[in-house]
C-alpha cells in the first residue's frame, strides 16, 4: 500500500469500506506516523496526530459501521495515546482521554471499570 496516499486510506478507514481488512487501520496509522515525521514544525506534526485521532474517534462513534470495525478503531486510539500525551498540553490530553472513555462507553458499551478505559 506504499503508493496509496494518507488521505485515501483515511477515507477508507472512516467509511469502513473494507471491514474485513483490519490491517487497513494499521496501514492508516503507519502512514500517519510517517507523515507526522515529515512535517517541518511541531505544530504541523501535532496536527497530523490530532487528525488521526479525530478520524479514529469519528469512526468509532459512527453507528452505521460494524461494531467490530469501531472496536478496532478504539484499540488503535489507545495505541496512539502515548504520542498524544507527548504533543498535547495536559488539559488538552485530559479532554481527549475523557472523550475516548465517554464515547467508548456510549457507542461501544464499554464500562468505566472495563479494561478498555484509557
Amino acid at each position: 500500500m506504499s503508493n496509496v496516499s494518507f488521505s485515501t486510506v483515511e477515507l477508507a478507514v472512516r467509511s469502513g469500506d473494507n471491514v474485513e481488512n483490519i490491517d487497513l487501520i494499521s496501514c492508516y496509522i503507519q502512514l500517519g506516523l510517517e507523515q507526522a515525521k515529515s512535517m517541518k514544525t511541531l505544530q504541523k506534526t501535532k496536527g497530523t496526530y490530532l487528525r488521526m485521532y479525530h478520524t479514529l474517534l469519528e469512526t468509532m462513534c459512527d453507528s452505521c459501521l460494524s461494531v467490530k470495525w469501531r472496536a478496532c478503531t478504539l484499540e488503535y486510539i489507545k495505541q496512539i495515546m502515548p504520542i498524544l500525551l507527548e504533543v498535547c498540553q495536559k488539559q488538552e490530553f485530559q479532554q481527549i482521554r475523557t472523550e475516548v472513555n465517554t464515547f467508548g462507553a456510549y457507542f461501544l458499551h464499554t464500562h468505566a471499570t472495563h479494561k478498555s478505559q484509557v
